[in-house]
């Protein structure tokens, strides 16, 4: 299959841009000195910047769990293929904006979580000091960014 046809047009979704966000994203971890976010490597943003277009000033901040991120992603693709789009709402591209939120505090309420694991680094499965549901913190590096669907029969890396 052609990667053309798996970007998306606002997104840095070729596999190119995939591996960078990553390679990124651990550098800006390696460099984080604990708080309530992680940010983007001072030295790293400007190359990023100039090299894609970017229009942020400031390196990227991650402050909290939202639908664009990796983990928003992986929540929206198992609530579509694997809940009916119970909280998305549309089992297509489009997601109801409060989509993570309502899964969050229904599994926070003693919900069944969906069937999606992000695997994270050792120390990095809390947010704001509380346990990400389908969040497990790994020290193989072959699982570290990676996410696992439908109890392991889908996996993206």
């Amino acid at each position: 299959m052609p990667n053309s046809i798996c970007i998306v047009k606002g997104y840095n979704s070729s596999i190119d841009g995939q591996l960078s966000l990553k390679y990124r994203f651990c550098k800006a971890i390696e460099g984080w000195k604990g708080g309530k976010s992680v940010q983007e490597s001072e030295y790293l943003f400007p190359q990023y910047k100039d090299r894609i277009g970017e229009n942020n000033k400031k390196p990227r901040r991650a402050r909290a769990v939202g639908l664009s991120s990796m983990y928003g992603r992986a929540f929206q693709y198992a609530d579509k293929t694997l809940n009916y789009a119970g909280y998305t709402g549309d089992p297509g591209i489009k997601s109801a904006p409060d989509a993570l939120e309502k899964y969050l505090w229904d599994v926070g309420d003693g919900g069944a979580p969906l069937g999606f694991v992000i695997y994270v680094p050792e120390g990095y499965g809390r947010l704001e000091g509380a346990e990400v549901p389908n969040v497990e913190e790994t020290d193989d590096p072959t699982k570290l960014f990676t996410a696992s669907f439908d109890g392991g029969r889908e996996t993206w890396g």
